[in-house]
């Protein structure tokens, strides 16, 4: 916010780190919202996913620790994503730049891809997994509760590699239409 109150001072109306800047800063508000609300979804399908794969302790503050695991891994996510987005939309000679609410239209292809493949991917670790996997849970675990830790395991999964696939959809859809834009 600094950075941005000194980009303002000095370039007046010219000024645009203040816009990339809250770009950022809301990206990764809306990353941390779609993480809360993940975590709190995929926690109560499996506690102990959290537990033993994410080092959370059972009980009094459960919820409290998962809405927090949630924004914080939601936030990072939501702020590399717009850096992302924003360097593929980086000023150079002879390319004109994308405006913000183009960008925010980008924004939505990571988050999109992320939530379908993270359903995708939570179907088929729950109806495809292999039983030697699904076993290896069973001193863990009794067979439902394998299941669903397997289940929420698949749609964290999936949640990482749809979020970059749909960056790398963003950044290519970025370049396209700044060529579009150059081309006209």
């Amino acid at each position: 916010m600094a950075f941005s109150a000194v980009d303002l001072v000095v370039h007046g109306r010219q000024a645009t780190r203040w816009r990339e800047y809250s770009f950022i800063l809301l990206a990764g508000a809306v990353g941390a919202i779609f993480g809360v609300l993940n975590d709190l979804i995929t926690s109560s399908l499996s506690e102990g996913y959290f537990v033993i794969g994410k080092g959370l302790s059972q009980g009094a503050g459960f919820v409290g620790q998962v809405v927090s695991l949630g924004a914080r891994a939601g936030f990072f996510a939501g702020v590399i994503s717009s850096m992302v987005l924003l360097y593929a939309n980086n000023p150079k000679k002879g390319a004109p730049c994308l405006r913000q609410v183009r960008l925010w239209a980008f924004a939505g292809r990571p988050a999109a891809c992320a939530a379908g493949t993270g359903i995708l991917f939570g179907l088929l670790f729950r109806f495809c997994m292999p039983a030697p996997v699904l076993q290896g849970w069973a001193s863990f675990f009794n067979p439902k509760d394998s299941l669903d830790f397997t289940t929420v395991w698949g749609i964290h999964w999936g949640l990482y590699l749809g979020l970059v696939a749909g960056l790398i959809w963003a950044v290519v859809g970025i370049k396209k239409a700044r060529r579009r834009m150059l081309a006209s």
